[in-house]
């Protein structure tokens, strides 16, 4: 299925009114950047997003594998001790 297929676009009406198929985001990167950046395949993500909504549905997926994606390899600071966590 060619990404700029004019039935995705009219499936994903209105979000691909203002953009590119590719720039719509699910999760914290948009499904260009999830190709550009991790040498994934888009086609996988787009045959899911057949509808609309399938954009908040998978959103919960996405903001999930993307954070493990992002944050591979990283550490976070500790809290010090001059800050109180409530």
């Amino acid at each position: 299925m060619p990404l700029d297929d004019a039935m995705v676009k009219q499936d994903l009406f209105p979000f691909t009114l203002t953009r590119s198929l590719l720039d719509i985001r699910i999760g914290i990167l948009t499904i260009r950047e999830k190709g550009e950046l991790f040498n994934r395949p888009v086609h996988d993500l787009i045959k899911k997003i057949n509808h609309p909504w399938h954009i908040f549905q998978y959103n919960d997926w996405a903001l999930r594998e993307d954070f493990q994606l992002v944050t591979v390899g990283r550490h976070s600071r500790p809290i010090s001790g001059s800050q109180a966590i409530a």
